[in-house]
């Protein structure tokens, strides 16, 4: 008997017993298909399944729970791709894209679906042209800044340019974890805007004039955007609300899953109750904003990019991003109801956290400085 399923600690330790007359059973590891995991009557040993030449071979590589399953699939990874390579050593041979699609994108795309997908299209843009034929040991710091400087000639922003040299660094460094190299050439590159400190927000006059917009038209994109003028949701928790996480009179409503992992709950301001009970009723699947996308009718919605500029441009609003938001609607409530409220609010571990999203506009600084004045003069 041989099933798959995603190795976790959780789930092995949950595996049903042996049932009588049966010594053995063997399980295959989702993410590394080369691992599996052996079930004996007292004790689950860890081993890989590799075919070289036609001849198939099995290796027991560890213990659970002694050995960490990803030590364990890092290992499998090797052993398959030095069967895969006729004996040639996995480590001196593998080439960056063969690392990147073997080893790397598997252990990140499993929770970062969205973000895999934007890894994947800067591999294929920028990264593998570069150096993706090359093996992982002749990739020089020199190539890597190249690229850098390339990015930077033909237009791209310096924080597109950024986030593409961030993800050579970490595929790099998994290489390093990996043992594949023993230090990675990207270490210490400068990235042009290493803080990456945008400072957008949307002014007031502004958020009324999208409102107006998004309210005329209720279409799925103008009531998502509705939602996060007025909430310091980020764009992924905004569009996997449930509307069985939407409280009966419409509210408030639970995040539970979230980039901080702490549950927490928003509230709706009359502004937004009509929107909620529109989207609940609209919905044809369990999520609030579902997807529009034919063959992804089960899922939420996802890439909107399209719809939400043509909101924009009717609008009159230009240079706004998805998180500008998030600090827009931090930042109205510091200012409208202080800064505890806006951090719990937002889940932010901290009070340090909200003050970095907190941008005073310059009417709250005029004011300021108007204050100190009149204090200085009135004692």
């Amino acid at each position: 008997m041989n099933k798959r399923f995603n190795f976790t600690k959780k789930a092995l330790s949950e595996l049903v017993s042996l049932p009588q007359g049966v010594d053995q059973r063997e399980w295959t590891d989702d993410v590394e298909p080369a691992l599996r995991a052996i079930q004996y009557r007292h004790k689950i040993s860890f081993g890989v399944r590799t075919c070289a030449d036609g001849d198939r071979r099995f290796e027991t590589i560890g213990e659970f729970p002694h050995d960490a399953i990803p030590r364990m699939r890092a290992i499998a990874t090797e052993k398959r791709l030095l069967a895969k390579r006729g004996g040639l050593s996995a480590k001196d041979s593998i080439k960056f894209k063969a690392f990147t699609t073997d080893v790397f994108l598997p252990s990140v795309t499993p929770r970062l679906s969205d973000q895999g997908r934007k890894y994947r299209q800067m591999l294929r843009d920028f990264i593998y042209p570069a150096f993706g034929n090359l093996s992982l040991r002749k990739i020089s710091r020199s190539r890597i800044e190249q690229l850098q400087r390339d990015m930077k000639t033909k237009g791209y922003s310096d924080a597109y340019a950024d986030h593409v040299i961030r993800l050579v660094k970490q595929i790099l460094k998994n290489a390093v974890d990996h043992d594949y190299l023993m230090k990675s050439p990207a270490t210490g590159i400068k990235l042009f805007n290493p803080d990456n400190a945008r400072t957008r927000t949307l002014t007031h006059a502004e958020s009324r004039a999208l409102f107006e917009v998004c309210q005329r038209k209720q279409t799925l994109a103008a009531d998502f955007l509705s939602v996060l003028l007025f909430t310091p949701l980020r764009k992924s928790e905004c569009a996997a609300i449930r509307i069985e996480d939407v409280a009966d009179d419409y509210r408030s409503i639970l995040i539970p899953k979230n980039k901080s992992k702490r549950p927490y709950r928003i509230y709706i301001p009359d502004e937004l109750v009509e929107v909620i009970k529109r989207r609940v009723a609209l919905s044809h699947n369990q999520y609030l904003f579902p997807s529009p996308v034919p063959g992804r009718e089960d899922r939420h919605i996802t890439d909107i990019r399209t719809s939400v500029e043509k909101l924009y441009r009717e609008a009159g609003i230009e240079g706004i991003g998805f998180h500008d938001f998030r600090r827009t609607a931090i930042t109205n409530m510091v200012e409208a109801s202080g800064t505890h409220a806006a951090s719990r609010a937002a889940n932010h571990a901290d009070l340090a956290i909200t003050s970095r999203y907190y941008q005073p506009r310059e009417s709250v600084m005029a004011e300021a400085f108007q204050k100190t004045a009149e204090h200085v003069f009135s004692s």
